[in-house]
């Protein structure tokens, strides 16, 4: 099963997301997809790890999600995926198919054994970006998202730290 948690930045999202997997026994897994290129990123992977501490196992894959939660199901309870809109500016830097890349990811996340756990931005909710990277993104997220939530068995909003149940 698949269940997407929806947010704006640090809206509560992934903290709402932790909370939710850690109502599975262990062995939970976490999926991250930022890739550190810098001071402050490398300091929030840190600080994320040390958050999870040993309740988690993480695993860190910014493209080929779909394999890593294929090769992960039969092992463990929960994955979480933390964020899609991450993977998905991966994906895009990389020029790669985000529809072929989308498709494997829901046929992944749906198949059975573990729940899968997605955090994603609710980024369409603002104003227009000025540049056409950024509109680009914000229109493959929004398309990225509601195909998430139509393929999810629960979809959450959390909204200045109260998630709301939207399916």
């Amino acid at each position: 099963m698949l269940k997407l948690v929806l947010g704006g930045a640090r809206s509560g999202k992934s903290s709402f997301a932790l909370s939710e997997g850690e109502r599975f026994k262990s062995p939970r897994a976490l999926l991250a997809t930022m890739e550190p290129m810098d001071g402050e990123t490398k300091l929030r992977v840190a600080t994320h790890k040390k958050e999870r501490g040993r309740r988690w196992k993480t695993f860190e894959e910014p493209v080929k999600t779909a394999h890593l939660i294929k090769k992960l199901k039969p092992d463990f309870n929960v994955i979480l995926v933390d964020c899609i809109t991450l993977w998905l500016s991966n994906l895009m830097l990389r020029n790669a198919d985000i529809t072929r890349e989308t498709d494997a990811f829901i046929k992944a996340a749906c198949a059975p054994g573990a729940v899968v756990i997605a955090v994603s931005n609710e980024v369409g909710m603002s104003i227009v970006p000025e540049n056409a990277l950024a509109r680009a993104f914000r229109d493959e997220a929004g398309r990225l998202n509601r195909r998430l939530a139509a393929a999810a068995g629960e979809a959450w909003l959390v909204v200045a730290g109260l998630p709301q149940k939207i399916k």
